[in-house]
């Protein structure tokens, strides 16, 4: 299908809604789910165009000063022991590193004597 031709044509609600309704019923299987975030992750490697923060930015910089003549990979993903995308990963030292300095990522560090934190863990 020539999807060009399709571009500025208006589409009606009804339309938008099954193929919304298709999206999320292919996305609902893992498989596909996980062949699509793969794809994207490889996009996003190839085209240099992860969203990286100035706080990430900062720490890569700071690793790197204190971790001379070692490997340190960004974005990196070990299906095996660490099935997400970390920040980063220092090869020789096998250390994953996660940098959650934006509000999304729960508005504070992990505190061990926090009961909140602490049930979280749990979960």
């Amino acid at each position: 299908m020539n999807r060009k031709k399709h571009i500025g044509k208006k589409v009606s609600r009804e339309t938008r809604n099954k193929q919304s309704l298709s999206h999320k019923k292919f996305y609902e299987n893992k498989e596909n789910l996980q062949i699509f975030l793969n794809k994207k992750y490889l996009t996003n490697k190839l085209n240099n165009s992860f969203n990286i923060s100035k706080s990430e930015e900062e720490l890569y910089e700071k690793l790197l000063k204190e971790n001379v003549n070692k490997t340190i990979l960004r974005q990196y993903k070990d299906v095996v022991r660490y099935p997400y995308y970390c920040d980063f990963y220092i090869v020789e030292d096998d250390l994953f590193i996660e940098l959650n300095a934006h509000w999304s990522h729960g508005g504070h560090p992990f505190n061990e004597n926090d009961e909140n934190d602490l049930k979280t863990l749990e979960l």
